[in-house]
């Protein structure tokens, strides 16, 4: 068994992976905050507030590091009872990123709830630096790969008895120079793009860690500069000159690893790993470049049999750096996350992908040269072969240069840990218009999401004739009266006074339905005031599901319908004349029995009833808050299907009826409402109206219980067998469209019909609930798939259920918005836990050894193998080549 030292999970920019109080917790008393981060922080350069609910910043403003350089502190005074925000933004003393936090606390009895997620805002691609890193990148390879194929050509007996043609001396002189330039320029972009980020002057810029590497590696260039300025006046390239070239080329591999990835960890296992990779990479790529640019075009044109005795020297060189390539890659990885999933589904991993597969058609072509062109070379047209052999190289070469610019974007992704959440595309902006007495504001927020986010607002005059020329300011604040957040004032400027537009940064500090308030202040007018709600989610795809399944006690049961209230779920039971109670804190059944056939549709009434229809006996019924059921026969024989309750009436809809029955409770009698269909479903919405569906006629209507009179809707296209109705928290009315695979939208402000097509025609959908992010779930109950649409975002997926052959119907949402579901036909209960993909990862318990995987031995045993075999062939081939001259 072998064992090494590995390392703590690899993060890159500094990622917060703890906190003290910890995020969405609650303390009685509190006056220190500390925050803990996966690497070293710059502290002269980083910030942490902490807010109260009224937006108020609270702490002393004395950032301390904690422990180590880590970890961040902040005193405050006493904190009253509230909720509080932390937000901080800090510079990593290793790649020099800066990363934005937020996470929310309470003090005292406050509920924090599961929405109030933290938050990292770290960009997926630094894409300035990586720009400015490229042409680095470039440089330093080539500098370095053609010092060494110089070394060995020299240090070749054969070649240093031949003449080194004055050619050669010129273009290998071009070569280094162009290299020099790209990391001169590459160097100078990289601290300025710097400095702007910091918003700091060069000098407070070099103060910090990262300045001090950049300082060392323009040290190491100026020693660069001058050392070839000093051997082009000598006019000679010798192995000493080079020898320093390699030197101080190696030097500079060694700061692009001070600022890398692997840096951020403290084991020196890794960093020796990863400048071991680096250098040999910067061998093989800056070798091939050399090879092609330099060396092909000199030994052909003076001396074919010299190039023909070195190639041996050049494809040993190539393969011993091919072969630690592959045993150095792979267990980089491997630290940079144990989890190869992760890995490949980010975009971090993505690149990997990509570099991977330039770097196998490098190699590819590498021995194709190898052994098809360059063995043929004494035997055949040299004109012929050399034309081959340089096309390839050409294209080795811009396959180099191509895999220089993915690493360069690499070194400046997030890793898998810190991006596996993000997601660009599905993030949008908000547009928004509102209008107060004379003024029209156009709103625009990007992009939209938890953090910081930039707001534009322009004030115009409704009428084209008034004018806006007394408009002294305008005034914005935002508040959350969920969490007792109020009128927080957001700082904006006037950025252009032809239009009279305003500019801003507004910080969302968790998942919420928040308040923008506008004011526009007026010299000769009197002030105007628009006020709106923005939703603050994370998107569909950023989602966590946990579902739970519980198997009811009764084999036989056939659970259809489910309600919640006080704690527990009540279930349906279509087998039997029986009610299920589930005690979601003890996660146990208890069963209810009763004179009667079955049980199907429930609801309750003002007085915690909860009713019930027993279609097959004829019969509604109810299990009072005593757990005593009574039931009450309907007036006519008919199939009921479904019951709602308003001011303690009980509506009933009939499948084979055109009317529905209100059974009032105090005169124990039943009251007809002629309807134009029959009606699957009723449903009440806040107003007290009685909406239900008319399934054969494709329509939806509601009767007003005040005037007992018919309101009918028809879409342009009719519904196609509207089965379930549900109302959003925005009181938009939503209907399962059973033989329509779709769920559809009615506004019933502007009486406007939106149809979303589910993804599979064969679902079935039916019933309908709203989780706490203002989703919806529905039911597809001829497949194992529970469907999920984001309203605000336009965007469907679907969710797997466990079991298969579930038969899910209905389902419905807890007080803690987890959505509960009954699966018919496999006899389940199931909850699924929601919450957002997790951004942070805990501190946890530190070990000395760990096991290695024994795939993470394949990937050495490969190279080692790889080495020796092409060595052998190596060696065989200059022998007969040795024979043969």
């Amino acid at each position: 068994m072998i064992y090494v030292n590995l390392p703590e999970d690899v993060y890159s920019h500094p990622f917060l992976i703890g906190s003290q109080p910890e995020a969405l917790s609650n303390v009685k008393s509190i006056n220190e905050i500390v925050t803990y981060y996966s690497e070293d922080i710059e502290l002269s350069f980083s910030s942490i507030k902490v807010l109260n609910s009224d937006g108020k910043r609270v702490d002393n403003n004395n950032l301390n590091y904690g422990n180590d350089e880590k970890s961040l502190i902040v005193t405050t005074p006493e904190l009253d009872d509230g909720t509080y925000t932390i937000i901080s933004k800090v510079l990593s003393k290793i790649d020099g990123h800066i990363v934005k936090h937020t996470l929310v606390f309470g003090v005292g009895d406050v509920r924090i709830d599961y929405l109030s997620e933290t938050n990292d805002e770290s960009e997926i691609i630094f894409w300035p630096e990586a720009v400015a890193r490229f042409p680095g990148f470039v440089g330093q390879t080539t500098m370095l790969g053609a010092a060494i194929s110089s070394i060995l050509i020299l240090s070749n007996k054969m070649g240093a008895q031949s003449k080194i043609s004055l050619l050669y001396t010129k273009k290998f002189s071009f070569l280094i120079k162009i290299s020099i330039i790209s990391i001169i320029i590459s160097n100078f972009l990289v601290i300025l793009i710097y400095v702007i980020r910091l918003d700091a002057t060069i000098i407070d810029g070099l103060n910090t860690t990262f300045g001090k590497i950049w300082l060392a590696r323009t040290f190491v260039i100026a020693m660069l500069l001058i050392s070839l300025i000093y051997f082009n006046t000598k006019r000679k390239i010798t192995v000493k000159n080079q020898l320093i070239i390699c030197i101080l080329a190696f030097m500079l591999v060694l700061t692009t690893t001070a600022i890398s990835h692997n840096a951020s960890n403290e084991n020196k296992f890794v960093m020796i790993l990863d400048y071991v990779h680096n250098s040999f990479s910067s061998i093989w790529i800056g070798g091939i470049i050399f090879f092609g640019f330099v060396l092909l075009p000199i030994f052909l044109r003076d001396s074919k049999i010299i190039f023909y005795l070195l190639l041996p020297n050049f494809s040993t060189l190539f393969i011993i750096s091919t072969g630690i390539l592959i045993v150095t890659g792979p267990i980089m990885l491997w630290f940079i996350d144990h989890d190869m999933s992760t890995i490949f589904s980010s975009l971090y991993g993505t690149l990997i992908i990509i570099k991977i597969s330039i770097a196998s058609i490098m190699i590819s072509l590498g021995g194709y040269n190898q052994f098809n062109i360059q063995k043929k070379i004494l035997k055949e047209d040299l004109r012929i072969l050399s034309s081959k052999l340089r096309s390839s190289l050409k294209i080795e070469m811009c396959c180099g240069i191509i895999l220089l610019a993915v690493v360069s974007l690499l070194v400046n992704t997030g890793l898998p840990v810190n991006t596996m959440n993000a997601n660009t595309d599905e993030i949008n902006d908000f547009a928004k218009i509102e209008f107060s007495e004379s003024i029209r504001f156009d709103i625009n927020i990007t992009p939209l999401k938890i953090g910081e986010n930039k707001i534009i607002i322009t004030a115009s005059s409704i009428n084209s004739e008034d004018s806006l020329d007394d408009l002294e300011e305008i005034n914005l604040s935002i508040s959350d009266f969920n969490k007792n957040i109020n009128d927080i004032k957001i700082p904006i400027m006037k950025t252009d006074n032809d239009v009279m537009t305003y500019e801003g940064v507004i910080f969302f500090g968790f998942y919420d339905e928040w308040r923008l308030n506008i004011e526009a202040k007026r010299l000769n007018e009197a002030n105007e005031i628009v006020a709106f709600y923005v939703m603050i989610k994370p998107h569909i795809t950023e989602l966590k599901t946990q579902i739970t399944e519980y198997d009811l006690p009764d084999p036989e049961s056939k659970p259809l319908y489910a309600m919640y209230h006080d704690n527990s779920i009540w279930i349906s039971d279509v087998s039997k004349a029986r009610l299920w109670q589930f005690i979601i804190d003890q996660e146990k059944f208890i069963e209810f029995n009763f004179d009667g056939k079955s049980t199907t549709f429930l609801t309750m009434d003002n007085n915690k009833k909860i009713w019930f229809i027993d279609t097959v006996d004829n019969k509604i019924g109810f299990i009072d808050i005593n757990k005593k059921i009574e039931t009450v026969s309907l007036p006519t024989k008919s199939i009921a299907t479904s019951i709602t309750s308003f001011d303690n009436n009980i509506w009933i809809s009939m499948m084979d009826h055109k009317f529905l029955l209100k059974y009032d409770q105090i005169d124990k009698e039943f009251e007809k409402y002629e309807i134009p269909s029959e009606s699957s479903f009723v449903i009440d919405d806040y107003d007290g109206n009685i909406w239900f569906t008319e399934p054969s006629i494709g329509k939806i209507g509601y009767i007003n219980q005040l005037t007992g009179s018919v309101n009918e809707f028809t879409p342009n296209k009719l519904l196609n067998e509207p089965f379930t109705l549900f109302f959003d928290s925005e009181e938009n009315l939503w209907i399962s469209e059973h033989a329509g695979f779709a769920i559809t939208k009615f506004d019933v402000m502007l009486e406007k019909f939106t149809k979303i097509a589910v993804h599979d025609t064969n679902s079935l959908p039916t019933g309908i609930a709203e989780d706490a992010y203002g989703n919806l779930w529905f039911a597809q109950h001829t497949t194992d798939n529970l469907g999920l649409y984001d309203p605000y975002n336009d965007k469907l997926i679907e969710i797997a259920i466990p079991t298969t052959g579930s038969f899910t119907q209905f389902l419905i949402s807890d007080d803690k918005k987890r959505i509960w579901f009954v699966e018919q036909q496999s006899n389940k209960l199931g909850v699924i836990d929601i919450s957002e993909t997790d951004n942070m990862i805990g501190v946890t318990e530190k070990t000395n050894k760990q096991t290695v995987r024994p795939t993470l031995l394949i990937f050495p045993l490969i190279g080692i193998i790889i080495i020796i075999i092409a060595l052998s062939l190596r060696n065989n081939i200059a022998k007969k080549r040795i024979i043969k001259i």
